[in-house]
């Protein structure tokens, strides 16, 4: 802390009730500020500014692959691993801080980090260590290279308060155990829908069903994730999208599919859910709402897209309801629609989105919920449907007809009148005859051809 600013971080503190009130000034950036997680991202961006030029690799590693304290990065052979090692050691250095730990799935590298001049200082975590390492909410294992997950199981209780604080300790940010956790939500709505008190033991159902759950929580530690997702051999690289809803909420998910060649390879790359609303909205809407958030989820993998080598990316929904709205102009629908659909094209092109079967849309369980159990063992959450493995063009493609679609605005029509003729008269009495004007009833109107003497006459 700059020593003009240390004046803002007194602390009144005596170490016993009888003692004096003694003034301690801190020299240090308080941890656990409402300020500080910015604070320590912010020094590190000024200390890439500030001496960034001459260490360009590990510039790149601190501004797009740092999490909190944790830099979470890697390189193609061990060379180049031992390389950045050094550069980030040497940036740091710069800014005074001081790299705690190293873990590595490699072997050679660990041991070369703890004889190489300047990063002997730093401890490396070896096999006598734990194997498994705290990231991202998982647990990576080195020698394995795989993503697992530990989870505590919670008490029994079925209130409020205990299954809210049970599903908040459900970190996963990537998404992964989303079916899971949708499942628990479900739970914590419907003991809400209940009008339980926050300590009160809800409905005999509820409490069932809560039981059944956290019974199972235990299974999803056996649920391996493998850490690598680009390959060496990629050729090039497709991003899709799938969403779907229920009457529960609905949810998006990602995957990468990779044509490598030894064939296509297909990653779990991220996900989202949501509860629909206690109000309920007609699935229509709800559908339009799950595409909308797989929209903005592939606009939050911005970054990732960067770095790979995307050569075309894929939505698909299995609702053509949705799909007919998309492909409709936006003034011609009612506003709720219309909005979405706007934010959707602020973020995807028209011509991504495709209809999938919903017995091949890997979302239709996450917008129902999974028990724990029934996670490990879904391979159409954990690869998708099978076509996926094959050529693009061998992929589902759907021919919409946008007729009769809900949600879209009446159209008021007016007719003034001079001289009344037959003609004029026939025209009034087909649009008063017409509940709502759409493009079939005026493909009908352009097909009556007045006579002559009708056109005289008006």
């Amino acid at each position: 802390m700059h020593p003009p600013d240390r004046k803002y971080q007194h602390i009144l503190w005596r170490f016993d009730p009888q003692d004096t009130v003694q003034q301690f000034e801190l020299c240090t950036i308080t941890y656990g500020t409402s300020s500080a997680p910015f604070q320590a991202q912010r020094a590190i961006i000024q200390l890439v500014r500030d001496e960034g030029d001459s260490y360009p690799w590990a510039s790149k590693v601190l501004q797009e692959d740092i999490y909190v304290d944790d830099i979470a990065t890697g390189a193609a052979s061990v060379d180049e691993a031992k390389q950045l090692a050094s550069e980030l050691k040497k940036l740091l250095s710069k800014g005074c801080f001081e790299l705690g730990k190293w873990a590595s799935n490699s072997p050679q590298l660990l041991k070369f980090l703890q004889s190489s001049e300047g990063l002997h200082e730093a401890a490396c975590l070896t096999e006598d260590d734990d194997p498994k390492i705290k990231l991202l909410g998982m647990h990576w294992i080195p020698d394995e290279d795989l993503f697992s997950y530990e989870i505590t199981t919670p008490s029994w209780h079925p209130s409020k308060r205990a299954i809210l604080s049970a599903i908040a300790r459900i970190y996963d940010p990537l998404g992964f155990l989303s079916p899971v956790v949708f499942y628990a939500k479900t739970i914590l709505q419907d003991l809400w829908i209940s009008k339980c008190g926050w300590d009160d033991v809800g409905p005999p159902e509820i409490c069932l069903r809560w039981h059944q759950f956290i019974s199972q929580l235990d299974s999803i530690s056996q649920v391996k994730i493998p850490r690598r997702v680009v390959d060496k051999e990629c050729k090039s690289s497709i991003l899709v999208g799938f969403c779907d809803a229920s009457e529960r909420g609905y949810a998006a998910v990602l995957y990468l599919v990779e044509n490598t060649q030894s064939g296509y390879k297909v990653h779990l790359i991220r996900a989202r859910t949501k509860l629909s609303p206690i109000n309920r909205m007609i699935i229509p809407r709800l559908e339009l709402s799950g595409a909308l958030l797989l929209s903005r989820l592939y606009q939050s993998c911005a970054s990732l897209r960067n770095k790979l080598s995307i050569c075309c990316t894929r939505f698909f929904t299995d609702s053509t309801i949705v799909l007919g709205w998309i492909s409709t102009p936006s003034q011609q629908l009612n506003a709720f629609v219309a909005h979405r659909v706007v934010q959707i094209f602020e973020i995807t092109n028209m011509n991504d989105w495709y209809h999938v079967k919903s017995e091949e849309n890997p979302t239709d369980c996450s917008s129902s919920g999974l028990l724990p159990s029934e996670l490990g063992k879904h391979l159409l959450w954990w690869a998708g449907p099978r076509w996926l493995m094959s050529p693009l063009k061998r992929w589902p493609r759907l021919e919409l007809k946008t007729e009769n679609l809900p949600e879209l605005k009446r159209i008021t029509v007016v007719l003034v009148f001079r001289n009344t003729s037959l003609w004029g008269i026939n025209l009034v009495s087909f649009v008063l005859s017409t509940n709502e004007l759409s493009d079939t009833n005026l493909d009908s109107l352009n097909t009556y051809a007045p006579k002559a003497d009708e056109l005289n006459n008006a």
